[in-house]
């Protein structure tokens, strides 16, 4: 469900990508527990999915939270914390720039 989810986003379906985004995370959360490394690979690729759809405050919201779990879980150094940071900072470029 999370590859198809990604190809979703890869082919420009935001909407059906959140949405299925959603629905593995809820599944993630349960089986494989809210601070699995997995689970947080998702809440940035959903993170990613509000980003595109316009949903700038979410976005921004659900990487902060998937940074500091990431930061726990996998250390400061790890490179999902990277891409996770970059992510955030590419995010509140275009913030800025769609700001008045």
């Amino acid at each position: 469900m999370g590859n198809l989810a990604n190809s979703y986003q890869n082919l420009g379906k935001h909407a059906e990508a959140a949405g299925l985004g959603q629905k593995v995370l809820e599944r993630q959360t349960v089986i494989l527990g809210p601070d699995h490394p997995a689970t947080l690979w998702t809440m940035g690729n959903l993170a990613s999915s509000y980003k595109h759809l316009g949903k700038y405050t979410e976005a921004e919201q659900l990487y902060h939270l998937v940074i500091r779990k990431q930061i726990a879980v996998l250390g400061q150094d790890h490179p999902d914390v990277t891409r996770t940071k970059d992510a955030l900072a590419n995010l509140q470029e275009q913030m800025q720039e769609a700001s008045p």
